[in-house]
């Protein structure tokens, strides 16, 4: 097992490879044993757990003060995109895990950025008052605090006025809203045995990793991506609600947290007609048309029963069309073909190479 385990995650080379191999130098014998695969992923998960563990051990800041919880403005109106606040500390930042040029943590006694959490990004902008305008490179949620990573400092008692980069909030709310859709989309038309064990959403892309028992084909993909865009389509906008734990586990069940159990007693819960319900404490959007179309790239092999999808949506689903139109007119300039010709054009150069390498080697 140790062996199997070293040439794995040393040297990229799975188990099922490494038996082939094996099996084609003579040892016949050797092969995989039963539940083998399901251990590594085990392995790999605790070892995933203990590097979030010390990463998040390292401090952003000295010491955090006693100071009360910041009021979060993105539950209240997700589209707000600047207001008043009134800055509460001004902690010079320690550590590596901070971005390039970021030197203090702003706290405010409230905020309209959203802090990285529940796999979504942080939002990005800037603060400024009468006397400074610094840039907000991260926001980060330390206990009830979201301190601002910002290149520069304000005094304790200054008025702010925060803007956030809405272009960047709303491409995060597309990718993250359209996850909560293809997630629903996969449920119905794969079963009820999917099950969300992952996801991330970037201003680039979207990925989320459900439980399947096989290899999706680009036909369910195909499908995956046309429920999903009906339901773009035909539901008017989400519910998004409040309640107590005890009534939100009654009511909706194990199901209810695909993403994961948030702390606290108090549970917000994203709602998608019928389609899709679950607890989550990220930014989506009030009304699902805004999101325009979701594609879906491909799917890869995470581990054994884990499939992730890899998702663009809103302008980073235009700019991904965009491109591989580019791509095809390039290759069909290339071949000084149409592009509609490229994939025949290139399935007779291929064959034609083949041909001419196999020539070549017999003579």
């Amino acid at each position: 097992d140790e062996i199997l385990f070293t040439i794995n995650d040393s040297h990229g080379i799975a188990p099922d490879l490494v038996m082939n191999i094996a099996n084609d130098l003579g040892w016949s014998n050797l092969t995989l044993r039963t539940g083998f695969n399901a251990e590594m992923a085990e392995r790999h998960a605790a070892m995933a757990k203990d590097a979030a563990k010390a990463v998040s051990a390292k401090p952003l800041v000295q010491s955090v003060p006693e100071l009360p919880s910041t009021v979060p403005l993105y539950y209240e109106d997700v589209s707000q995109q600047n207001f008043e606040a009134s800055v509460l500390a001004c902690l010079p930042l320690v550590g590596e895990d901070i971005p390039e040029g970021a030197t203090h943590g702003i706290v405010l006694d409230r905020t309209c950025f959203y802090p990285e959490g529940g796999g979504q990004e942080a939002d990005y902008g800037t603060l400024r008052c009468d006397s400074a305008s610094h840039n907000v490179l991260d926001t980060r949620k330390v206990g009830e605090l979201i301190l601002h990573l910002t290149n520069g400092t304000f005094e304790v008692g200054d008025m702010i006025h925060g803007e956030i980069d809405w272009d960047r909030r709303r491409q995060l709310m597309d990718h993250h809203t359209a996850v909560h859709i293809v997630g629903g989309a996969a449920r119905r038309l794969l079963g009820p045995h999917i099950y969300q064990a992952g996801a991330n959403k970037s201003v680039e892309s979207a990925r989320l990793d459900i439980t399947h028992h096989r290899r999706l084909r680009r036909s369910d993909l195909d499908a995956i991506e046309s429920l999903a865009n009906e339901v773009v389509q035909s539901v008017a906008r989400t519910e998004k609600i409040t309640l107590d734990r005890k009534d939100a586990d009654r009511k909706y069940g194990f199901d209810l947290y695909q993403g994961g159990a948030p702390k606290g007693s108090d549970i917000r819960i994203l709602r998608i007609s019928d389609h899709d319900i679950q607890a989550c404490g990220g930014t989506h959007h009030d009304e699902i048309g805004q999101i325009g179309s979701i594609r879906l790239v491909r799917s890869t092999a995470v581990q054994d029963g884990v499939e992730r999808l890899h998702i663009v949506a809103g302008q980073a689903a235009l700019d991904y069309a965009r491109d591989q139109d580019g791509l095809l007119r390039q290759t069909g300039d290339v071949f000084g073909v149409n592009i509609n010709d490229v994939p025949r054009t290139a399935e007779r150069f291929f064959n034609e190479w083949k041909d001419q390498r196999k020539r070549i080697e017999q003579l």
